[in-house]
């Protein structure tokens, strides 16, 4: 949602500062456009692997992301309700 959040802002797990003309329609459109994929793996990650000189790059990196993804905690994450809250609310 590189639209819709101010780049600036750390995100974490628990808030997202979004950008100040966002409106609540706008992150439910956006959230029902997601488009699902594998968490990118960095390099180091893959040179870090105790076999990564015997396994080939593509299949490192699909290991990688594998352990990282979490579709189905992702997935649920969506359904929990959110609340926008204003500065100064």
């Amino acid at each position: 949602m590189p639209s819709l959040i101010d780049p600036r802002q750390r995100i974490d797990e628990k808030s997202l500062r979004l950008l100040p003309d966002v409106t609540a329609r706008d992150v439910a459109a956006a959230l029902a456009q997601i488009a699902w994929r594998a968490p990118t793996v960095a390099a180091s990650a893959v040179s870090g692997l105790k076999f990564s000189a015997a396994l080939p790059l593509g299949l490192a990196e699909r290991t990688l992301s594998e352990r990282l993804g979490d579709d189905k905690g992702a997935r649920a994450a969506l359904e929990v309700p959110r609340t926008i809250r204003r500065r100064g609310e």
